[in-house]
């Protein structure tokens, strides 16, 4: 059996105490996601403002712990304010009085005691609360008192929206609390980078996940700096698995997409040849160098570092424009050798200078874009706007090595004469081209890139690998590659 009972007060009877903005909406949008995880309306205790109040949540979670047995599963959400007096923790319910406190709150007491004599075999509680808006109070020890429950029980887990002296926030846009947001979202299966074997929802997994996002989302919202430290506690967290979104995401309720796993482990490159001599800094008086050696390559970084630097100068502007990023979100890094990194909240972008090795009068200026972090952000019109026309090969690096022997045995066994194959004596690589297929093949241990003749989207270039991939497994059995990290 699942049950939640979802506690939120957003309007407090007595107008003294500020209104948490959106605590409601948080409250039921997270019900209707849990709806579609077996958590049936009729096993939801939904207790939001008027009914929120001191004696109906003390008995719903009362009643709802001594029910419950080894097998079941409870949540319990909570959304409001909370403060401490005399070393006692309390929570505000729909009728605390400003001027009794202590007599009209919810003892954190009365919440955790039942929830720990409970039989009930996995607990997972989602804590929405600050303590800002109420005056009077002592120095906050909630956290420790939270800490202290669930860091004790093997089955049982507590994310909370903030630490103590923090706010927890709203989002105008979203018209949620930005950490209720995205936890929703999360439930819902919306975000892909939430999930673990690409349907499973951990602790682990959200946790990371409402980490890295509720600090983005503030970024991206506020103009001046707001902390919020979306944490997490249990003795058993990290593989306490939360839902199961198989279902959900199979029947198209949740946006993550399939191939995510996979985007995770893609870079986007474009190679470009130069002359030497065509380098902003090169000079009369220079020589074009005849091998390559670190004496040479320090002489190209010298010569083409103002180059690179309008290059990460426009990158960092279309970047901001497109994501709205602040100055925060994105760290640049020049060092002198050739090299700058751009790292940016959902992806790295990267450009360096080297001497061609084939030809020393020729540098190759790489171009890159790796370490996804977030998926979905790839396949964005904003993505498309700044790298669109960019890039001609898309490079898969799976995390496991590429065996290409078999690659090459199996596409020989079957003698297709569609496909020219090329590879070297021993194995390490190969390249393919197939008739009906724009652009090459390259295969190596490490790596599987499909480089076309001209730069196309990064939605193209994705949906190319994708198609591939499917060829070479339905036509050839090739397994070439475990994507899941």
């Amino acid at each position: 059996m699942h049950m939640a009972i979802l506690i939120a007060v957003e309007a407090y009877a007595d107008a003294a105490i500020p209104p948490v903005r959106y605590a409601a909406a948080d409250a039921l949008q997270f019900g209707r996601a849990l709806a579609d995880l077996g958590f049936e309306e009729a096993d939801q205790v939904v207790l939001v403002d008027g009914q929120a109040t001191k004696a109906d949540v003390e008995s719903g979670v009362r009643e709802a712990a001594q029910s419950l047995g080894d097998g079941d599963t409870l949540f319990l959400y909570y959304a409001g304010r909370h403060f401490s007096e005399n070393g006692q923790n309390y929570l505000t319910c729909h009728n605390t009085e400003p001027s009794d406190l202590v007599g009209t709150s919810i003892p954190l007491d009365s919440l955790l005691g039942p929830l720990g004599e409970s039989k009930c075999g996995r607990i997972a509680m989602f804590f929405d609360s600050c303590e800002s808006g109420l005056r009077g109070a002592d120095l906050d020890s909630t956290a420790e008192q939270l800490a202290e429950f669930f860091e004790a029980r093997q089955r049982s887990v507590c994310f909370a929206a903030c630490r103590a002296g923090e706010q927890s926030y709203p989002s105008h846009q979203f018209k949620h609390g930005v950490w209720a947001h995205h936890l929703i979202e999360a439930f819902r299966g919306d975000v892909s980078s939430a999930l673990t074997s690409r349907s499973r929802l951990t602790a682990a997994s959200l946790q990371k996940y409402l980490q890295a996002a509720v600090p983005r989302t503030l970024r991206l919202e506020h103009a001046d700096k707001k902390h919020q430290t979306p944490w997490m506690l249990g003795a058993t967290s990290g593989g306490f698995l939360l839902a199961d979104l198989t279902d959900i995401l199979a029947r198209g309720n949740g946006a993550a997409d399939p191939h995510s796993d996979q985007v995770l482990h893609v870079s986007f490159v474009r190679r470009e040849y130069a002359r030497v001599r065509s380098l902003s800094g090169f000079q009369r008086t220079h020589r074009v160098p005849d091998e390559v050696n670190d004496r040479s390559e320090t002489f190209v970084a010298t010569i083409a570092a103002d180059q690179l630097g309008q290059d990460l100068d426009a990158m960092h502007r279309a970047l901001r424009q497109a994501f709205r990023f602040k100055r925060a979100d994105i760290d640049v890094s020049q060092p002198g050798d050739g090299t700058g990194t751009m790292i940016t909240p959902y992806f790295n972008y990267s450009i360096s200078v080297s001497l061609n090795s084939d030809d020393t009068t020729e540098v190759v200026w790489h171009r890159q874009v790796s370490d996804i972090k977030e998926p979905e952000q790839i396949l964005t019109d904003e993505f498309a706007q700044v790298f669109g026309g960019m890039f001609d090969t898309v490079e898969l690096s799976p995390a496991t090595k590429i065996d290409v022997e078999t690659l090459i045995d199996r596409i020989e066994e079957f003698g297709d004469d569609r496909v020219a194959l090329h590879y070297d004596k021993d194995a390490t690589w190969c390249r393919l081209e197939i008739d009906g297929v724009v652009g090459e093949i390259e295969v190596t241990r490490r790596t599987f890139s499909i480089v076309q003749s001209s730069p196309k989207q990064p939605k193209q270039l994705l949906e190319l690998l994708f198609e591939i991939q499917k060829s070479l497994l339905d036509k050839y059995d090739v397994r070439l590659m475990a994507f899941e990290s």
